[in-house]
């Protein structure tokens, strides 16, 4: 701070941009506050990048004033002024989502050209928020409204937002709309569509989100598979389970607790305690790790199958 031209908008700029780029945005608008009580006139790039310093603080109060300050000199609020306060409103929680929204409102209406950065960010506060409905809605918003088209980023942050709230319908629709498009999906589109499914107990719907994603060359994680194995174990379905597992070995998915754990107590619902206690004893040889879950989980099937003595 020391080396800074407090006189000169563009040294100071530079300095501002450079403590925000390495982390120390709170330095940068230390800097930027100096600047002004030196009595230099704030131009738009300093305070823009006074605004990015805000942003990527998550100071969603003070970007907001930085941005009223801009107007207050008569300077207009462009993009990168709007991408900011967004930014900052969305945080790590997502909890003033809703002005972000507002935000990417006051700009279509002040003919701000719209940036799918913003619109990314304004759909993750949603989605951190658990506003599945507001990030639905926002998403289809965004081509007409905001004369944008929808990436990869925001449907994956409306599908997760949907599967946060378990809305199996939603994201199923909202992924398949997407592949009408000729957009192309990643695992995560798909994962976050298991997990949907699996939360309302769908189990039919986990498996053609399984299926959808093989169907892309897609190859889901254990932790997919083991939420798709988690519908089944809730829909007793444990003969499709042991399908799923052995297709997963197949693909070379290594079992976790968590997958082991499921179909041990899928087995159990099926009061097929035999091969419950098979896979709880062969978890380390198939690569998986049990504990208590397992444990718990194959001392039910016994019990189901009145075999306590095992």
């Amino acid at each position: 701070m020391e080396q800074v031209d407090l006189n000169n908008s563009k040294s100071a700029t530079a300095a501002v941009g450079a403590l925000s780029r390495s982390s120390r945005w709170s330095v940068g608008l230390q800097l930027l506050h100096k600047v002004e009580t030196s009595g230099l006139q704030l131009d738009m790039w300093l305070l823009n990048a006074g605004l990015t310093a805000s942003a990527r603080g998550s100071h969603w109060q003070v970007t907001l004033e930085l941005m009223d300050a801009v107007g207050c000199r008569g300077l207009e609020l462009g993009a990168t002024a709007f991408f900011a306060g967004v930014s900052a409103c969305c945080g790590k929680s997502g909890h003033e989502w809703s002005r972000a929204l507002a935000l990417l409102f006051v700009a279509k209406h002040l003919g701000v050209p719209g940036s799918i950065f913003a619109t990314n960010a304004a759909t993750s506060a949603c989605e951190k928020a658990a506003e599945w409905q507001r990030a639905v809605e926002f998403l289809c918003s965004t081509s007409h409204l905001h004369s944008l088209e929808p990436d990869l980023v925001t449907v994956n942050s409306a599908a997760s937002a949907c599967s946060r709230g378990a809305r199996w319908e939603n994201i199923l629709v909202l992924l398949w709309r997407t592949l009408r498009r000729n957009c192309d999906l990643d695992i995560r589109s798909w994962s976050a569509a298991v997990t949907a499914c699996e939360r309302s107990n769908v189990w039919v719907g986990s498996l053609q989100a399984l299926s959808s994603a093989a169907s892309c060359s897609l190859q889901a994680s254990v932790i997919t598979h083991s939420s798709a194995v988690s519908s089944l174990e809730k829909g007793c379905k444990w003969e499709e389970a042991l399908s799923l597992e052995a297709a997963t070995q197949m693909q070379a998915v290594a079992p976790d607790v968590w997958l082991t754990s499921a179909l041990v107590s899928a087995c159990g619902k099926g009061r097929c305690w035999d091969t419950a206690l098979w896979l709880f004893s062969s978890g380390g040889r198939r690569g998986s790790v049990v504990n208590e879950f397992t444990l718990n989980a194959a001392i039910s099937a016994c019990e189901k199958a009145c075999r306590w003595e095992e």
